[in-house]
């Protein structure tokens, strides 16, 4: 599960579980084994848990995962859910192995965070649901057509008719944006 810092030994262990911590920020993460080790400990995971807790910001995100994982750049699953995150950060680009991404259960309330995620070449499993985000109006839709590489949603498998739903809904999403500038070219 954990190792020495300077052992190069590499393999996937169980997630690195950092939920039900009360915590409010990421640096917090740092040094949070028990035990009074000296050499550094680091987890050699391609997942993370830090759901449950209190956190607000991506401050000190990449920092964190340095810090308390063994190769943060392979990791492929991040749980966040259960949080106070208003927003979905760029931190997170840092990691184009991530396929799996939970952020259920936050604060977050543009629609248009979840461009930021378009970014993650290799993302095929995004949870959104229980943010005000979640209630936006074709957002299911929207997630879909933004990010096409994604597989499941809300932990519901994305189907052909899904896609083709989505497709047909960004079709009329453009065709009602380019009536909108002509009407207001019109009027000028």
């Amino acid at each position: 599960r954990m190792k020495p810092e300077e052992d190069n030994f590499k393999e996937n262990g169980p997630p690195a579980d950092f939920s039900f911590r009360d915590a409010r920020k990421m640096s917090v993460l740092e040094n949070q084994e028990e035990g009074a080790q000296k050499q550094p400990v680091k987890y050699c995971s391609r997942a993370i848990r830090l759901s449950n807790n209190s956190i607000s910001s991506f401050d000190g995100f990449s920092t964190a995962l340095q810090a308390i994982l063994d190769a943060p750049d392979t990791l492929e699953w991040i749980d966040l859910s259960f949080n106070d995150l208003p927003k979905i950060s760029e931190a997170l680009l840092e990691y184009k192995n991530l396929k799996v991404l939970y952020l259920h259960a936050n604060v977050i309330e543009s629609i248009q965070q979840v461009d930021k995620l378009a970014a993650l070449p290799n993302l095929k499993t995004l949870t959104l649901h229980g943010n005000f985000v979640d209630g936006a109006k074709g957002y299911r839709q929207y997630v879909i057509t933004t990010i096409p590489q994604l597989q499941y949603l809300d932990f519901s498998r994305i189907t052909k008719a899904d896609r083709d739903k989505a497709g047909a809904w960004k079709t009329l999403k453009i065709i009602g944006h380019q009536k909108k500038k002509k009407r207001a070219a019109i009027e000028e």
